[in-house]
């Protein structure tokens, strides 16, 4: 090991890039023992989550180097050559919240469709019936079902094109009127998605189409040591119960 290095540093620069969130906790826990000779329990006690989640703390605010942090080289186009090629890429590019699973072959595998509708807030009858077929045609081509998906975090992208001549939609309406129709058909229940990434472009040319991306992810709490929040309101600030 690199003497000026620190030991959590150390841990995940020895980690495989495609290993999952939990590993990096592992080797949290292999730096804390190398750093401070305490061995802990497999799993953990709370305690000592307690000592682990102060000592990252302390790591990284007490270091002027951002120890603990990994690098990823992430793909960027420099340039588009028109409106679709660039709803393309915000529909597959990568994100840089979720810890992707990879695919093996077995579902659920990443998913990317359109969806030949006009970018909508609310559902009418045409809609509805354009959306069931897009919905349906994409179940067909992929031989995927709801169920594939069961119990699995979901990344999803929504990308909307609407026609430059019409009058804007706001681009979270539009996003959430499309995944609530896809609800129970593409995948079994909505609350699997754990981060959405939206982005509405306007192009001549086109009546407006919708581009939709699933991505697999693990859970996001799972590169976390300490799964307790500590935030408290002051004063009469209390957070809202609906």
């Amino acid at each position: 090991m690199n003497q000026s290095q620190h030991p959590l540093d150390a841990e995940l620069a020895a980690l495989d890039p495609h290993s999952p969130p939990s590993a990096r906790v592992e080797a949290a826990y292999r730096a804390y023992t190398s750093d401070t000779g305490e061995f802990l329990a497999t799993p953990p006690t709370a305690a000592q989550r307690e000592r682990v989640r102060r000592w990252l703390m302390e790591v990284h605010f007490s270091d002027p180097r951002p120890v603990g942090y990994t690098k990823a080289a992430v793909l960027q186009a420099g340039v588009h050559s028109d409106v679709d090629g660039k709803a393309q890429w915000l529909q597959q590019g990568p994100c840089m919240q979720c810890r992707l699973i990879i695919p093996t072959g077995s579902p659920p595998l990443p998913t990317y469709f359109a969806i030949p509708v006009r970018p909508f807030t609310k559902q009418v009858r045409k809609t509805r019936r354009l959306i069931n077929q897009a919905v349906r045609a994409e179940i067909q081509r992929s031989n995927k079902t709801p169920e594939d998906w069961r119990g699995v975090p979901i990344c999803v992208t929504v990308v909307s094109v609407q026609a430059s001549i019409e009058k804007l939609i706001d681009v979270d309406n539009a996003a959430k009127a499309i995944l609530d129709t896809m609800n129970g058909t593409i995948f079994p229940d909505d609350r699997q998605v754990q981060h959405l990434s939206v982005s509405r472009l306007t192009a001549a040319g086109t009546t407006g189409y919708y581009l939709i991306g699933l991505r697999p992810a693990y859970p996001n709490l799972d590169d976390v040591v300490d799964h307790t929040s500590r935030i408290r309101f002051l004063g009469t600030i209390r957070p809202i119960s609906l």
